[in-house]
């Protein structure tokens, strides 16, 4: 259900004062409607598919990856680099 609902980006990252990330910024849109979602995630948390399982459901956005599935997540969400981003507006 995930791989064709939804697609997944990372647009970034905050940092914190030591240039360290501190929360990544995930772009989630639906194929249905085309509607955005801006996601602030902690790396800890994004790191376990069962945490993210969490995170996205807090989102209603049904997330059924493997650890194995989760991992290939990984790989492509993060398959380009990462800018630290200064500021961010949510809406």
């Amino acid at each position: 259900m995930t791989k064709n609902k939804y697609k997944f980006m990372c647009l970034g990252y905050i940092a914190k004062n030591d240039d360290e990330v501190d929360k990544y910024v995930i772009s989630v849109v639906t194929d249905d409607h085309g509607r955005e979602q801006v996601l602030l995630v902690t790396p800890e948390k994004i790191a376990s598919h069962i945490s993210m399982k969490r995170v996205f459901l807090d989102e209603n956005i049904i997330y059924t990856q493997t650890k194995k599935e989760h991992s290939q997540w990984l790989n492509d969400v993060f398959s380009k680099k990462l800018n630290a981003l200064s500021s961010l507006s949510l809406s």
